[in-house]
């Protein structure tokens, strides 16, 4: 199989993230130490990301990152950055070999672009994720600095 170029990467992960939803679990926060967020105010409650998710109708998200990895890497890469995923587990050879061929940093800002409440909204006609337009202006810089 033939490895990708970074817009095919970029654009083809992201695709599969506005079909399936992001990967976010919400998380409490330790109520002594409540955070008062400018965007989200006070809460309880944080969403943070996850490798993978799995809902209580037994649906199944993956992050954008492991997306790209191949499928017996899914479940010893839970948690930490993409980039330390990468060097604890035997470096590019995680990833599917189509993903294969990025940096460190490239998958960081993959994760981040994922991570992000920012860069995504709902769309109002069929309810799936699509980029905002933060989100597009970030998939576009990425496609730059890494191409």
């Amino acid at each position: 199989m033939t490895q990708l170029k970074t817009n095919e990467v970029v654009n083809e992960l992201i695709g599969k993230i506005c079909k399936q939803g992001r990967a976010i679990k919400m998380h409490s926060t330790n109520l002594e130490n409540r955070l008062d967020d400018p965007f989200y105010g006070p809460y309880d409650v944080i969403p943070t990301c996850e490798y993978i998710v799995t809902d209580k109708d037994g649906k199944t998200r993956y992050c954008i990152h492991s997306l790209a990895v191949k499928p017996k890497f899914r479940q010893t890469c839970l948690g930490g950055s993409a980039s330390s995923n990468i060097g604890t587990h035997g470096g590019d050879s995680i990833h599917q070999e189509r993903y294969q061929g990025h940096s460190k940093d490239f998958w960081n800002q993959m994760q981040k672009l994922h991570d992000e409440d920012c860069y995504w909204v709902t769309n109002t006609k069929d309810g799936l994720l699509k980029l905002s337009k933060h989100g597009i202006a970030e998939r576009d810089r990425i496609i730059k600095a890494y191409s």
